[in-house]
């Protein structure tokens, strides 16, 4: 008899260890089960900034592209400020005027203007280079190189409204005979085509490392 209970003893004593262990195992599954959904948000929350940091970079590059075109409209206007009150000063009012009649003259034809981004520094001299030949195909470059992080593996030649496509791919084959490529092409950058920021015939050169 005392055998018998000691057995049934031993018996609740297996079975309560093994709802133990069970319940351990259950805290166990369900703790990793939260550490897994935890990690996907951080996940999503991960992506999420990134985007946004992709998108703040984008903006501040507008915004520092704008500020370019500013500048240089700035200082044209100066310059013609000095040109006129030089004329003035010398009593040539009419060589003055003749002077502000050209410059509104030319204020209305828009020219292709082309930034240049460039991933090292150690680039610089051969993209300050191409930046001196496309001016003298007559398009307005900024002194300025711009230098980014992140771009494409080859050269692109971006462009922001689609009737540009043209001019485009005509810069993209003045840079595959410059450097002697065949994979300099213009791309599409869609989302600017009513964007103060970005004014007609602006275009953007990002030069890829292999293409250097």
């Amino acid at each position: 008899m005392a055998q018998d209970l000691d057995i049934e003893k031993l018996g609740r004593s297996s079975r309560q260890s093994a709802l133990l262990s069970l319940a351990g195992l259950l805290i166990v599954l369900l703790s990793l089960a939260y550490s897994f959904y935890e990690l996907n948000e951080l996940r999503e929350k991960k992506l999420q900034i990134e985007a946004e940091i992709k998108r703040t970079n984008q903006d501040l590059n507008k915004q520092q592209i704008e500020l370019q075109r500013v500048s240089d409209e700035l200082a044209r206007k100066q310059e013609l400020l000095a040109s006129v009150s030089l004329k003035l000063g010398t009593n040539n009012v009419a060589e003055a005027k003749q002077v502000l009649e050209s410059a509104e003259s030319g204020s209305t034809k828009t020219v292709a203007r082309i930034f240049i981004h460039v991933r090292s520094k150690e680039h610089l001299d051969k993209t300050a280079q191409i930046g001196q030949q496309l001016k003298a195909a007559g398009f307005n470059v900024p002194k300025a190189e711009i230098l980014v992080d992140k771009g494409p593996k080859l050269t692109e030649v971006r462009y922001f409204h689609k009737t540009e496509l043209e001019e485009a791919a005509g810069i993209a084959r003045m840079l595959n005979k410059e450097l002697k490529r065949s994979d300099v092409t213009a791309k599409y950058i869609p989302g600017y085509e009513s964007s103060a920021l970005v004014k007609p015939r602006q275009y953007e050169i990002w030069f890829g490392p292999e293409s250097l």
